[in-house]
């Protein structure tokens, strides 16, 4: 199966093979499952400059509901971040601690809560930022 056939880049397919027993003379139905994810973007931004730069190589955490981390991400060097792969739920990011121990630096806020909702088409959740200093 190829799942880059898909009307929407937030369908993905547990399983890319299937094994099937053929009969001949018969048409057999298969439902395939297919998981819709949702995705979240933002933006890491250096304070104290007028023109908001953004700071690249910084790890973003994602943590699920009982705070236990699922995924992370780095920023880009203008300091925007993207991960797609969220099933519905509240989740939140944080930026890396042991990263900003080592450069010196504080983020703020400290953590961003998120929620993904179910929805055909994927939820989109782009609205995170996170200032260092």
């Amino acid at each position: 199966m190829d799942p880059t056939e898909f009307e929407h880049l937030a369908w993905k397919l547990s399983k890319k093979s299937y094994s099937v027993a053929v009969d001949p003379n018969f048409v057999k139905h298969i439902d395939v499952p297919v998981s819709v994810l949702g995705e979240v973007s933002g933006r890491l931004t250096l304070a104290g400059n007028s023109n908001e730069q953004g700071l690249g190589g910084i790890i973003i955490n994602f943590y699920n509901d009982q705070s236990k981390k699922i995924a992370s991400t780095a920023t880009e060097v203008d300091g925007y971040f993207t991960y797609l792969g969220f099933l519905p739920g509240v989740y939140s990011a944080k930026v890396d601690p042991a990263q900003l121990t080592k450069i010196s630096l504080v983020a703020e806020p400290g953590m961003i809560p998120f929620t993904i909702i179910r929805n055909i088409e994927g939820s989109v959740v782009d609205d995170l930022h996170f200032i260092v200093k």
